[in-house]
């Protein structure tokens, strides 16, 4: 497919988007999710654990905030017998019993409690009630919940018996992994933070860890370790940890859009993260219209939303690679969140509807933010290993010299520093080689010869530093110098009138003129740490005796054996 028309279905899909955020600020209908045909009643807690005689089987009930509901739910449909499973979506409420009422008269009643669900609670944010399997046919279900805090969050089901538990084994294991998914890439992005030093990574990280604690809190999991959590507790920490993922996402986004969005938009961005965290930790209070709530934090949100979307947009069409790799991973989640706006998940997805769906693309999404940071970061590292090469490829032609090959002096001297500087008891011998009246040969023979000279014994110089442990160098001219490490002062003599005799040249290819080429060595003694300038102030003298005295011999400066 062409890379036009790549983008014009990008851009298709990027509208549709941005349309489904415009009918979500659209308000609608409250509608209750009890099941159809759920009769109700509100009476006055004192008055009795037995359910009222008047109920009502249309509209929604009124005043429950601070009494009793009672909810009669139907039971005439054929896939029920057997005594069906009751599952209830946990939510804010302070006790809530189920009464099985049978057809000889017999019943069965279970209660949970704010912080005491015992084993009624399973993963997937469900209470269960169910009665004990018998003949006897199931007449009536009711329900008596104390100070619901919103009936048009209630989710009741009612699942055939020999279905329920394979329900819930599903259930946990799609939600623990991916809690599990979220919780690893937490970490991964944690790493990469103290790695790298980026705060994208932190906010990716700090993100993943609040949707791991928000899956926790109300998958329920978080029981296994807080019980006392169980119901209004944890439903009033949902919120605050939902806000909380909002704002860190949020950073992570605006962070990775710094050439994108102006410095104003990021500002309100921010402070519109900040307004969702705090209206989102207002929730938390008891006496709070949650119906305000929700519908400031909407706003908010989809603020967000759109600000984001729009700079992704933007980025794209730029060709930003932090834009385009955010709208790969961010296009998924924004459309399950309009989706949960607009349609009526309910009870589906095994019974945890709108939240089960969330985190489902939540941990889609972090794969998605984690794969692409790999690659960025992948694509910087070949980047900078190349950069590497390249800066020890000149700064190894910055200590070569050009002619011969061989370390100029700057790289001589940092060489035998990194190579004996830390043997301070060990002895350190330094060779100053010098060619024997090559003036003569420039003016003889030509400047040509002498370099191929000099080319000649550079050469049998990087044979010496092959087979021996030294480090050999051209510091300028027709001088050359040998460092050496290991050799006691009374074999030094010996190994460097070895390197004399390696250095002897004599070409007869000029007819009359016989090229005869020797070199006269100073040498010193010391350690690898030097100082180089007074080992060689040594080396240069005993090299200044050995022309004095004839050139095409060795002096060792023996007062220079600080070693010893």
């Amino acid at each position: 497919m062409r890379r036009p028309v790549i983008d014009r279905l990008l851009r298709q899909s990027l509208w549709i988007v941005l349309f489904l955020l415009t009918v979500m600020a659209i308000p609608g209908p409250v509608s209750a999710s009890p099941l159809p045909g759920t009769c109700f009643a509100v009476q006055n807690p004192l008055r009795g654990n037995r359910p009222p005689s008047d109920v009502r089987c249309a509209g929604t009930p009124n005043g429950y905030e601070h009494a009793t509901l009672w909810l009669r739910l139907p039971i005439e449909s054929p896939s029920f017998a057997g005594n069906p499973a009751l599952l209830i979506h946990s939510t804010r409420f302070d006790r809530l019993g189920a009464l099985f009422l049978f057809a000889d008269g017999s019943t069965e009643t279970y209660e949970v409690r704010r912080g005491a669900f015992g084993n009624h609670w399973h993963f997937g944010g469900q209470i269960e009630f169910q009665a004990d399997l018998r003949t006897t046919p199931l007449t009536a279900i009711w329900l008596r919940i104390d100070h619901l805090k919103r009936y048009d969050l209630l989710r009741i089901r009612l699942v055939p018996a020999g279905l329920v538990t394979r329900q819930f084994e599903l259930c946990a294991a799609l939600i623990g992994a991916a809690i599990a998914l979220l919780a690893t890439t937490a970490l991964y992005n944690f790493a990469l933070a103290a790695a790298v030093r980026r705060c994208l990574f932190l906010w990716h990280g700090l993100w993943a860890t609040m949707m791991v604690c928000w899956g926790m809190v109300w998958s329920q999991g978080a029981l296994l370790f807080f019980p006392e959590i169980a119901g209004t507790i944890s439903s009033r920490l949902l919120t605050p940890l939902a806000g909380l993922a909002i704002f860190f996402a949020m950073l992570s986004a605006i962070s990775d859009m710094q050439d994108v969005l102006s410095r104003k938009k990021r500002f309100a961005i921010v402070g519109a993260g900040l307004a969702v965290v705090v209206l989102s930790g207002w929730s938390t209070i008891p006496s709070v219209d949650l119906h305000l709530v929700g519908n400031g934090l909407a706003i908010l949100t989809l603020s967000i939303l759109g600000a984001i979307g729009s700079g992704l947009v933007i980025g794209y069409r730029r060709g930003d690679p932090g834009a385009r790799g955010l709208l790969f991973a961010w296009t998924a989640p924004m459309i399950v969140l309009a989706s949960t706006q607009i349609l009526d998940f309910s009870t589906s997805l095994l019974g945890g509807g709108a939240q089960i769906a969330v985190l489902f693309t939540s941990a889609l999404q972090t794969i998605c933010l984690s794969t692409l940071a790999t690659h960025r970061l992948g694509i910087l590292r070949v980047e900078r290993d190349a950069a590497i090469a390249s800066e020890a490829a000149l700064t190894e032609l910055a200590e070569r010299d050009a002619l011969t090959g061989l370390l100029n002096r700057r790289g001589f001297v940092r060489r035998c520093e990194t190579a004996f500087g830390d043997l301070h008891h060990v002895p350190f011998g330094l060779l100053l080689v010098d060619v024997d009246r090559f003036k003569r040969v420039n003016d003889q023979f030509g400047h040509e010869v002498g370099d191929a000279v000099l080319v000649k014994l550079g050469v049998c110089l990087q044979e010496l530093e092959k087979s021996h442990a030294c480090l050999a160098g051209r510091l300028g001219g027709e001088e050359f110098v040998v460092g050496v490490s290991g050799i006691p002062e009374y074999q030094l003599r010996q190994f460097a009138d070895h390197v004399r005799e390696r250095l002897y040249y004599n070409d007869s290819a000029f007819g009359s003129h016989n090229l005869d080429v020797t070199v006269s060595i100073g040498v010193s003694c010391g350690t690898g740490s030097g100082p180089f300038a007074v080992l060689y102030g040594e080396a240069d003298r005993a090299l200044y005796r050995a022309k004095a005295d004839g050139r095409n011999r060795v002096v060792l400066n023996t007062q220079s054996a600080k070693y010893l």
